[in-house]
């Protein structure tokens, strides 16, 4: 009895490493902006998109991004908690964070930045 609870034990310690490293190392599949509306408020998403614009403020910036070669009006606001990162304007970036809603317009609260 005393060795199938350890053995369950070690079993459900396992498992539960598993999950902490596929939470923290699992990304949300690619979203297109134009298809962004009111029902993503709050989900994590990952978009692709060149930065048109950013404004610097105390303890955050604004980016401006755009999808490269979209139809549609495919721009949207992007907030990063600090501005130490080097940006190149004519290239392409993945944006992962949780979508959120700022003065009825969308916006997306970007925890990772990367390069294509």
């Amino acid at each position: 009895m005393e060795r199938l609870l350890k053995v369950s034990l070690v079993i459900s310690l396992l498992g539960i490493l598993v999950l902490t490293y596929l939470s923290l190392n699992t990304e949300p599949k690619l979203s297109s902006i134009s298809n962004l509306s009111s029902e993503n408020i709050n989900q994590e998403v990952k978009i692709l998109g060149q930065i048109t614009k950013i404004k610097d403020f105390d303890s955050f910036s604004v980016l401006y991004i755009k999808e490269k070669d979209s139809q549609a009006d495919s721009t949207i606001q992007g907030i990063v908690d600090s501005a130490n990162f080097t940006i190149n304007s004519s290239k392409e970036y993945y944006f992962i964070g949780q979508i959120s809603e700022y003065n009825k317009t969308l916006q997306i609260n970007i925890e990772k930045i990367t390069q294509l």
